[in-house]
């Protein structure tokens, strides 16, 4: 009997990047033309847009202010867990409570909101969401993913400490693998916290009283966590080889 040939493997697609190269530069270059010429010919009129989206935010934080601070370090604590953008509120923090509350009470609420979010995205997809998220991919002809308990550690330092999906999407995959609760929990805080942390310097280095000093050290602060996630990436990616 003759040997089944062995199928050639198709080759992998060129990336559309590499595919359409010149294109892209030659639509980046002109994006950059026409931004140029829009603020050459509508300069004033810009100028005014920008002050009016200004004057629409200082309006925002005061209202927010005059709500004080219960509220909003609940909306914190919950809305992130359901998809808000986790940044708005390290940003707004700071300009926001810091003149009230003082930093240091801003920092420690932020940390609390941070867990809090955290445990509310995970219970959402590992119980109240669970039924039904597992139907849908079943319909669809998927598996929910299974990671084994001993890499439960490292799928969570994958997703959070690298950057990646964004924070909700992260939150619901961790949850929906069953991922335990407590190293979920631990490596969270740890990779969410360092860059919570800067955001609410560089907001408080915006406010009145703030400095030159609190933007250089959240700069500083950013940049060390750039090259600690680069440095997790390395070695991860060695690891999976």
């Amino acid at each position: 009997m003759s040997e089944t040939p062995t199928p050639t493997p198709a080759p992998k697609p060129i990336p559309f990047h590499k595919r359409h190269w010149r294109a892209l530069l030659i639509a980046c270059a002109l994006c950059v033309v026409i931004a140029i010429l829009a603020w050459l010919l509508f300069k004033t009129e810009i100028m005014t847009a920008l002050h009016w989206g200004g004057q629409r935010l200082s309006d925002l934080v005061d209202a927010v202010r005059a709500a004080g601070p219960v509220p909003y370090f609940l909306a914190y604590a919950i809305l992130p867990a359901i998809g808000v953008p986790i940044s708005l509120f390290n940003l707004t923090a700071a300009p926001t409570f810091a003149p009230q509350i003082g930093i240091v009470w801003v920092v420690i609420l932020a940390a609390l909101c941070l867990n809090s979010a955290n445990a509310i995205s995970s219970w959402l997809a590992r119980y109240a969401l669970h039924p039904i998220i597992e139907k849908l991919v079943k319909r669809l002809g998927y598996t929910l993913p299974a990671i084994p308990r001993d890499e439960h550690v490292t799928a969570c330092i994958l997703l959070r400490v690298v950057p990646g999906a964004p924070y909700v999407v992260q939150s619901f995959i961790l949850g929906l693998a069953q991922v335990r609760f407590l190293p979920y929990m631990v490596v969270s805080f740890i990779g969410q916290f360092g860059w919570a942390f800067a955001m609410i310097l560089l907001g408080k280095s915006f406010t009145e009283g703030g400095s030159f000093k609190i933007a250089f050290v959240a700069i500083v602060l950013i940049i060390v966590l750039v090259i600690a996630t680069r440095l997790v990436r390395k070695y991860y990616m060695k690891k999976s080889r």
